[in-house]
């Protein structure tokens, strides 16, 4: 029920304006359809953005097992609300941000994850969700990294908190995957014992 209805305010807020001179954007989208052939790249409106909210124009994007899955049976509610834009993972040049932003700039670098989809030329971002990309990092090889670490570091922070690991055991099911290997990165960030 809460995925539904984010999926049917999320559909809203594409149609809202924007401060950018030009109002249309083109976006790979879903299509209400059951079949397999579900993507187009299509001219919608460019998603507004709140005062906790950057606007950015997109450099680099990926996509995850979601982004396609939300139109499978798996997920049958999620046709009545789409078309939708695709993505998630993004790295892009910050071009507007909200009033209450005080973590970023006009022209920063950023990378993390999109709330209006990422395989567009703008995209919006929740000033918590991203960050600087780090110098001495190509921008391209960071694109697929915010949404497998950020469902990483919520898998292991769900029952325990950052100091807690230093005296744990971790057994990490899937770890050459992306939020396998996020995970067992993060272990070692927290300073954990062991990891399996």
């Amino acid at each position: 029920l809460m995925i539904a209805l984010y999926l049917y305010l999320f559909r809203f807020r594409l149609n809202k304006p924007t401060k950018v001179k030009t109002s249309k954007m083109n976006s790979a989208i879903y299509l209400p359809t059951k079949s397999t052939n579900f993507l187009k790249v299509k001219s919608i409106n460019i998603p507004s953005y709140a005062d906790n909210e950057v606007l950015i124009a997109v450099k680099y994007a990926s996509i995850n097992p979601v982004d396609y899955k939300v139109n499978t049976s798996l997920f049958p509610f999620a046709r009545y609300f789409i078309p939708l834009s695709i993505g998630r993972d993004v790295v892009g040049t910050v071009i507007e941000i909200g009033k209450s932003v005080t973590k970023f700039s006009v022209g920063d670098v950023v990378y993390g994850c999109a709330e209006s989809g990422s395989l567009a030329e703008y995209a919006v971002c929740m000033e918590n969700k991203v960050s600087i990309v780090p110098s001495g990092i190509n921008p391209i090889e960071i694109a697929g990294c915010a949404l497998a670490t950020e469902t990483a570091y919520q898998s292991l922070l769900w029952f325990y908190k950052k100091e807690d690991f230093q005296d744990l055991t971790v057994l990490i099911i899937g770890g050459s995957g992306g939020v396998g290997s996020s995970a067992i990165q993060l272990c070692k960030a927290f300073n954990v014992k062991k990891v399996y």
